[in-house]
């Protein structure tokens, strides 16, 4: 993650299945709130993001909030493009997919994307390569959003999920790739713009004179 800013979370490279330990790859986790990794580059136009994930195992029971932000000033999701997929509430009937501008709910979407509990588990919508098992354990799920011009298009396992106009789209900002209250993995990165610059990091100058005096270390005792 020595691109990344971990802002929430535990973020490692962890065993995804409690039963083989092979499979180990970039988990996001938080019990009790945000979970959320974000680059350190502004993305400046036109720009597309892709990437999949999928639930980490012993966290079946709310699959979802495979959210990502886009064009965001701070590491927050109150700015930007947001995607909630298969958002967190309050009855936890994973129902809805929201669409948000600058922490504004734009567009609510009730597609079946990640496969919800009351519904079996089940992965629709979708035709994987294996028939069986990979509905929720060992799912990967493929996320693209992108932007060109003022059309901004989100889908989710190829299908559309929303597709709307923006009179005046966000022009820049990083990106992020966050959970909440869950467990995600996360493999496949890709991002694409029309300018990619590293964001500007802040440092602040001491005065050699302001820095503590530590104590001598004492010599090694003769052998």
């Amino acid at each position: 993650l020595s691109e990344w800013i971990i802002n929430g979370g535990t973020w490692e490279v962890v065993n995804r299945f409690a039963c083989d330990p092979r499979w180990s790859h970039m988990n996001g986790e938080s019990a009790e709130g945000l979970a959320a990794i974000w680059t350190k580059y502004n993305f400046k136009g036109d720009f597309c993001v892709e990437f999949y994930t999928g639930m980490r195992m012993g966290w079946y029971e709310r699959a979802g909030d495979l959210n990502l932000t886009v064009m965001n000033r701070e590491t927050t999701p109150s700015e930007g493009y947001t995607i909630t997929c298969t958002g967190w509430d309050y009855d936890q009937s994973q129902n809805f997919t929201k669409f948000y501008r600058e922490g504004k709910v734009i567009d609510t979407s009730d597609m079946y994307l990640v496969p919800r509990q009351k519904e079996g588990g089940k992965r629709m919508g979708y035709t994987p390569e294996i028939n069986s098992g990979r509905d929720l354990h060992g799912a990967w799920y493929y996320i693209k959003f992108q932007r060109t011009g003022n059309r901004l298009e989100y889908w989710f396992d190829n299908d559309l999920v929303f597709s709307r106009e923006d009179s005046d789209p966000l022009q820049d900002g990083s990106i992020g790739i966050w959970t909440f209250m869950n467990s995600i993995m996360v493999a496949r990165v890709k991002i694409a713009a029309q300018e990619i610059v590293p964001r500007p990091i802040a440092f602040k100058a001491i005065s050699p004179s302001s820095l503590a005096k530590t104590a001598p270390v004492p010599a090694a005792a003769p052998v």
